[in-house]
């Protein structure tokens, strides 16, 4: 018997606690995870860009060329798919953390965007699907349907709804197969990283170089079908991994934690704040103890912020540098400080999240809005096509039809004026950019940047 120990210790180390494998159980670390899960994770990562990169870069030329769409309106529809598969990020992000997992939610919103591609494959092969071609030496050529244009837009959106939520997860998934506690797999994450930006570089280039080559030699059935047959492919080989993946908590959207606190504080607006804010409701620290005492793990516990006033600006000066200790912190944190007046004495947690919220969860917002930073991210990605799309219809509205800038016949237009608009906007932004980098603070000189903002042990979900 005593020989068999140090094989069961053996056995004990090779097992993850913080994650479980497809069957629920405790995962063994020779057996899941690592590069064998990952590289399937990149493979459907490198699919997706294939597949949206594929249909986005020319779809101006069909929309015009085959659908008879105006030049102005045909880069509108391109930017408008483009932001809205960015802007779906965050949904798909806030569905992952808070009701079907990283895994599912791949897995679900892959199907989405295959189900997208093939409506598109098929409405370019369906005869039916699109205007009549342009009769020889005709000057005018017929429009698109609205039945047909329907169709397009069904397949584009589609597309771009699966998109956004596979998007918002393949990182993060992809990091979930690596242990940060170990050494050795703390840094092939960091790799997994490197590879990862690498695979969506080489799905790009493969869209613009590849793709486009076969839609416009072989036709857009095929060069649209190829789209399809990638990211179903990449559905496949994702799922063939499902044995092998790790799978972490599922820990929540900061967004339902954020909105609980906002919706509270605003509630309870009119009412006076107490001069000490150690009455404000707050985790009970000797139930808290005990709880610390009987539970085994500690990512079920919420853990006890530093309630200091350098803690509690810290949220403003870090995501708006330029403003310092002023009036307009004091009123935010304040505001927010709302969310835990305690209305009714003897309330110990019955209360609603959306009535009453502990100070710590208060303390806690910065938090999620940290862990939303690559949603966020993404979806001012999402803007910048947006905006393009108002700048090109405000440019083809003003300019008129007849010195039209963005002209259906580009020989009869103006893009030079154009382009150089768009050159005056972006010296525009680095005007911004500088005057906003003189206002930067580095972490290390910023006022509470001592406390430490994570917790003990890394929030992966």
């Amino acid at each position: 018997m005593v020989g068999m120990l140090p094989e069961s210790n053996a056995q004990a180390a090779d097992v993850l606690g913080d994650a479980w494998d497809y069957g629920g159980r405790p995962p063994a670390r020779s057996r899941t995870g690592r590069w064998g899960a990952a590289a399937m994770i990149l493979v459907a990562e490198l699919n997706e860009r294939l597949t949206t990169l594929g249909i986005a870069v020319n779809l101006v030329t069909y929309l015009t060329a085959t659908m008879h769409v105006g030049n102005a309106e045909a880069a509108n529809v391109v930017t408008n798919f483009m932001g809205t598969s960015f802007m779906l990020c965050l949904l798909g992000g806030f569905v992952a953390d808070s009701f079907l997992g990283r895994y599912l939610t791949i897995a679900i919103f892959t199907a989405v965007q295959a189900s997208g591609v093939t409506i598109l494959t098929i409405s370019t092969a369906a005869p039916g699907l699109r205007p009549a071609a342009c009769a020889a030496g005709s000057a005018a050529c017929e429009r698109a349907a609205g039945a047909q244009m329907g169709v397009l837009y069904l397949a584009l959106y589609l597309t771009a709804l699966g998109t956004g939520g596979l998007k918002s997860s393949v990182s993060g998934f992809g990091s979930d197969q690596f242990d940060e506690s170990d050494s050795g797999e703390k840094s092939q994450m960091m790799r997994f990283f490197n590879w990862f930006f690498f695979f969506i570089s080489l799905g790009s280039l493969l869209a613009v170089t590849v793709l486009v080559y076969v839609q416009d030699n072989l036709g857009r059935p095929w060069g649209y079908g190829a789209c399809a047959a990638a990211i179903a492919a990449g559905l496949v080989v994702f799922l063939a991994g499902t044995r092998r993946y790790r799978f972490k908590k599922l820990v929540g959207s900061p967004l339902t934690q954020i909105a609980a606190v906002v919706v509270a504080a605003w509630r309870k607006r009119h009412l006076e704040l107490p001069s000490d804010p150690s009455m404000l409701y707050d985790i009970d620290v000797g139930k808290l103890a005990a709880a610390e005492e009987v539970s085994s793990k500690k990512s079920k516990l919420k853990q006890r912020l530093p309630h200091t006033k350098q803690f509690r600006l810290l949220f403003v000066q870090k995501y708006v540098p330029a403003i310092t200790e002023t009036s307009v912190q004091k009123l935010l944190m304040s505001f927010l400080d709302h969310a835990a007046i305690n209305e009714e004495a003897g309330v110990d947690g019955e209360a609603s999240k959306w009535e009453l919220a502990t100070l710590t969860d208060v303390e806690e917002c910065p938090k999620g809005m940290k862990t939303m930073s690559t949603g966020l991210f993404l979806s001012t990605l999402s803007l910048g096509f947006f905006v393009s799309s108002a700048l090109v219809a405000a440019v083809h509205k003003l300019t008129g039809d007849r010195h039209a800038w963005i002209a259906d016949n580009l020989n009869r237009g103006h893009l030079d004026r154009f382009y150089w608009l768009l050159a005056a906007l972006c010296f525009a932004n680095l005007a911004v950019y500088l005057v906003a980098a003189r206002w930067y603070k580095y972490k290390a000189g910023r006022p509470g940047a001592a406390v430490e903002m994570a917790d003990a042990e890394p929030c992966l979900h």
